[in-house]
């Protein structure tokens, strides 16, 4: 098939190569001129395992641009992965969507006929059979059918492991309204997966509440696994062992069941608040997804209050920015979370990462070290807020050499009690 791939992202990117290495003719389209050029350069800008090595083969056709038109010439599906960030009341902005879905009905007749939209962002319950294809029935002047599909596909992926994700997936989920693009979205998905894989094919409002409700669902867990660590804190018990043992059972499962800090990333924390939305946009009270909240909520305070047993004045050290070590990435990191509530404490912070040093030196207000000794020395409590062993390492190791030793708070150890 013929794609243009539009929105060259954390998940765009990845995808525009595994489908360009799965055989089809992939052009991408990104509004930002340094991307498409670094694309166009084989420079790569991310640290997701695979990407590089991708980029980077002789064979690699990948071509990007920042014209959505040009990307669409003869094309046979667009697909839509550009952000979506929430709103104040929880709900998905959908206006990078439809701006790109807008653009696709203006230059509609450049595409191969029939002609596919795919929509992978991800995308509040009733969007897709709603807003989006009343705009692009709008901008073509027609109903959708035979000439236009459009179909919702979301993809589960987990960063530091997008392209394993998308060729090896644990479902593919296909949200379509008639049939024709439904068979099409498929055949598209079941080309990228390396191994044979159901296809669930379902109403476009399913495939969208099935996306939500399964990473609200990850993020229960995640925030059982941490009301199971305070507990069993409380009762001299080692949580680690509880987790391992509810793990065991197959109804729940070992997967993100592991005390730790607050769950963060530039997804989970925006799923709980858009589930709540779409329950209360539908008379239901949301009482689960803001008990998740609340538990992590409560992870942060436990963690800030933790970060005072040195005193409230005391100096804090920060090591591991990633919200996931190797990643790269800090948005809706936790640990920058507590930093800057130390820094509203008028509390001096030192922070370290060694991956992402020119990110931290543009955030304000921390002082930013050249080494995690550094840290160490400089602090009177230290933060190892992501679970790098060779991070961990460091910390010990400086924390020996120095004659006043810091307090260490290490979320992701597995201590006894």
């Amino acid at each position: 098939m013929k794609v243009c791939a539009i929105g060259l992202g954390r998940l765009g990117l990845p995808w525009a190569l595994v489908a360009g290495e799965a055989g089809h003719q992939v052009v991408g389209v990104d509004a930002d001129p340094s991307v498409v050029e670094a694309v166009n350069q084989r420079k790569v800008l991310t640290l997701e395992p695979g990407v590089a090595e991708m980029l980077g083969k002789p064979g690699c056709s990948l071509r990007a641009t920042t014209s959505i038109a040009d990307g669409l010439v003869d094309s046979d599906v667009s697909v839509v992965m550009v952000p979506t960030a929430y709103q104040s009341d929880g709900s998905f902005d959908l206006g990078a969507v439809l701006d790109v879905v807008n653009v696709i009905g203006l230059h509609s007749e450049l595409t191969a006929d029939p002609h596919l939209v795919l929509v992978v962002s991800t995308v509040s319950p009733g969007s897709i059979s709603g807003t989006v294809r009343g705009t692009l029935e709008r901008v073509t002047g027609r109903r959708l059918a035979s000439r236009i599909g459009l179909a919702y596909s979301p993809e589960f992926h987990a960063i530091g492991s997008i392209v394993r994700d998308i060729r090896q997936p644990d479902l593919l989920i296909v949200g379509a309204d008639d049939a024709w693009t439904g068979e099409l979205a498929s055949n598209l998905c079941r080309s990228l997966v390396a191994l044979p894989v159901a296809i669930r094919k379902m109403s476009s409002t399913e495939a969208e509440l099935t996306k939500l409700l399964l990473n609200c669902y990850v993020t229960t867990k995640i925030s059982f696994a941490n009301f199971v660590g305070e507990l069993c804190e409380a009762y001299g018990a080692n949580s680690w062992e509880v987790c391992d043992a509810l793990g065991d059972d197959s109804r729940i499962g070992a997967s993100y069941l592991r005390p730790g800090p607050p769950f963060g990333g530039p997804c989970f924390p925006s799923d709980n608040p858009a589930l709540s939305a779409s329950a209360r946009a539908v008379g239901i009270e949301p009482y689960l997804p803001e008990a998740v909240l609340a538990v992590n909520e409560r992870r942060y305070r436990q963690l800030h209050q933790e970060l005072r047993r040195a005193g409230d004045g005391a100096t804090v050290g920060v090591v591991g920015l990633e919200f996931k070590a190797g990643t790269g990435v800090i948005e809706g990191s936790p640990a920058l979370e507590l930093a800057r509530r130390c820094l509203a404490e008028g509390r001096r912070v030192i922070i370290y990462d060694p991956l992402v040093m020119e990110k931290a030196r543009t955030l304000g207000g921390v002082d930013v070290a050249s080494s995690v000794a550094e840290v160490v020395v400089s602090s009177d409590v230290v933060l190892l807020a992501n679970d790098d062993p060779t991070l961990s390492a460091l910390v010990a190791e400086a924390n020996r050499a120095t004659t006043s030793p810091a307090i260490v708070i290490e979320p992701w150890s597995r201590h006894e009690p």
